[in-house]
């Protein structure tokens, strides 16, 4: 038997910081349940596994990456469907800078959803990480995939003059 409380108070946080897995199993088949007098059902046995759970940052980074390539490819299109109406560039062009876009935009939100994720840091901070990682992130991407120097103006390298 764990030594953890296993008493839970309905409308109560359960204690977040436990890294186990929950498991409830009845104490015979006819009486799954106590009923309190609020008459909320409740798990008559509640037992922990040992088995650490898994990290919620790997998926909440990547459903944020998918969240990022939808946001970022929308404002994407919509710039690039004004340039081919004006016809500043073609459509061939206007689908590859799309799914460029797209995907910078899933990196950089990504990549700072996974590092601030880990960092655990207050809603502030968090905010402020998350902008200034995606920045950066961004920021990077665009130097990297630049085809030419007069479609994306990027300093990325330094040069001693």
């Amino acid at each position: 038997m764990s030594a953890h409380n296993t008493s839970v108070n309905p409308g109560q946080p359960v204690n977040a910081n436990l890294n186990y897995q929950q498991y409830t199993q009845p104490i015979n088949a006819d009486y799954n349940y106590n009923i309190r007098q609020s008459g909320t059902l409740y798990p008559a046995r509640t037992y922990y596994s040992t088995a650490p759970t898994t990290s919620y940052v790997p998926r909440a980074s990547l459903m944020m990456a998918g969240v990022g390539a939808i946001v970022g490819g929308t404002a994407a299109a919509a710039k690039n469907i004004r340039r081919v109406r004006e016809q500043q560039i073609d459509r061939r062009e206007a689908v590859k800078d799309t799914a460029k876009e797209a995907a910078g935009a899933a990196v950089a939100t990504g990549t700072a959803t996974a590092v601030m994720g880990y960092v655990r840091a207050g809603s502030l901070v968090s905010l402020l990480g998350t902008i200034v990682v995606a920045t950066g992130t961004k920021y990077l991407w665009d130097c990297a995939t630049a085809s030419a120097p007069a479609a994306a103006p990027c300093d990325c390298q330094t040069t001693d003059k």
